[in-house]
């Protein structure tokens, strides 16, 4: 993700109290909603190791609770923060689909780990979780 002095200047910078999942997209909502133009390099090629920092895995029945916890936990924070009156239909959404994509594969310690997230994002909890060692 490249940005110009300009987006840094006007929008600030990422929000920390994302720790992990969803800060560049609350980041570049946030350009957006104060008049920023957001490109997209077309021919540009990105080589991406999904999970390679966190432990996610393809998969379900085996992600870490890191990655499944805080993914759950920042789109309700995302809500809360950008479209706070969507905020009960979202988390309704979240809900179902977090058994959509654990439950229906069995995935109970999963789906465990995204409820605690999504519970976290409805109390509005922030930052590196507690459990999170440093």
């Amino acid at each position: 993700m490249l940005v110009s002095r300009r987006f840094l200047e006007r929008v600030g910078p990422m929000r920390e109290e994302y720790f992990l999942y969803a800060e560049e997209v609350e980041w570049c909502l946030r350009g957006v909603a104060l008049g920023m133009k957001i490109g997209v390099a077309v021919d540009a090629q990105v080589m991406h190791f999904q999970g390679a920092s966190t432990g996610s895995v393809t998969d379900v029945s085996r992600r870490a609770r890191m990655p499944v916890y805080l993914d759950e936990r920042n789109k309700m924070l995302l809500t809360r923060d950008l479209f706070p009156r969507r905020l009960p239909v979202a988390a309704l959404a979240a809900f179902l689909l977090l058994f959509l994509r654990f439950a229906r594969r069995r995935a109970w310690r999963q789906l465990g780990y995204g409820l605690q997230g999504w519970f976290a994002g409805l109390r509005n909890e922030r930052g590196k979780p507690v459990w999170v060692a440093d």
